[in-house]
């Protein structure tokens, strides 16, 4: 009867696929938002593509990864024009208007 081990060439193929997906996640640039003036209180962060809804404005932090921007909106769901575009590190510690943050993969 035949076995069905997987073979070592798919064992390396599998980690070098992880190791790829995590070095992509770890190195996604990254927006924080704190709830309370200066940077204080809860936060949230963001790291994954897509578009969401910013429920704090007490400051932020961007954290800018080669390749990956974030646009900034005033409209629900990241529609219309954005009102600010991150294509570098940047932190402010007062308040923004921004209530929708687009990170772009």
């Amino acid at each position: 009867m035949a076995s069905c081990k997987p073979s070592v060439l798919a064992k390396i193929v599998i980690v070098v696929v992880l190791v790829a997906l995590v070095s992509n996640v770890a190195n996604a640039s990254t927006l924080t938002v704190w709830r309370g003036p200066g940077c204080t209180g809860p936060s949230q962060r963001y790291s994954r593509c897509g578009c969401y809804r910013i429920p704090y404005q007490g400051g932020y932090s961007f954290q800018y990864t080669q390749g990956q921007p974030a646009w900034m909106y005033m409209s629900p769901n990241c529609r219309g024009n954005p009102v600010r575009r991150f294509g570098a590190s940047a932190r402010s510690c007062s308040r923004f208007p921004w209530t929708y943050v687009s990170m772009r993969c």
